[in-house]
């Protein structure tokens, strides 16, 4: 029959990993650690625009999209320790725990960036929306005021 216990899968003291899927989960782990830093140096111009433009109402969304994607990418940052405790460790019981937190926290970050895009998509195409009603206002109350500017230039110009 199978062994449904995973935590006594591998004796006492045995290695759970080869040193190629080792190196791997280290492999994975690095690339995870690079992409969650550059993400990191990339919201500081987000942030400090955000912060600049609070003074404004408009700087206040930018903040916490800055504020919510450092949340996210805290997430990624504990998927990577993740990795590099079951490569420490290197037994079943870690692998049990930790690969569920690995699991875990990249659906979160996954999750939790979907939902942003979603909503980014959405707040652009109502900002388009409004820019494009406003445009027309625009354009409109011009070309009035020009006709008018026109108007009043020929009526002097005929006195």
């Amino acid at each position: 029959m199978y062994n449904t216990d995973l935590n006594n899968y591998a004796p006492s003291g045995a290695s759970l990993l080869s040193f190629e899927q080792i190196n791997k989960l280290k492999s994975y782990s690095f690339w995870i650690k690079f992409i969650t830093i550059l993400s990191f140096i990339s919201l500081v111009p987000t942030i400090i625009l955000g912060a600049a433009l609070a003074i404004i109402i408009i700087g206040i969304p930018i903040l916490l999209v800055g504020i919510f994607m450092i949340y996210v990418n805290l997430k990624l940052w504990r998927a990577s320790k993740a990795l590099d405790s079951i490569v420490d460790n290197n037994n079943q019981q870690s692998f049990n725990t930790n690969g569920l937190e690995f699991i875990v926290n990249v659906g979160n970050y996954y999750k939790l960036t979907g939902i942003l895009m979603i909503v980014s998509w959405g707040s652009s195409l109502i900002l388009t929306i409004f820019l494009i009603m406003f445009g027309s206002v625009v354009d409109s109350y011009l070309k009035d005021f020009d006709q008018n500017i026109q108007n009043s230039i020929i009526s002097e110009a005929q006195k």
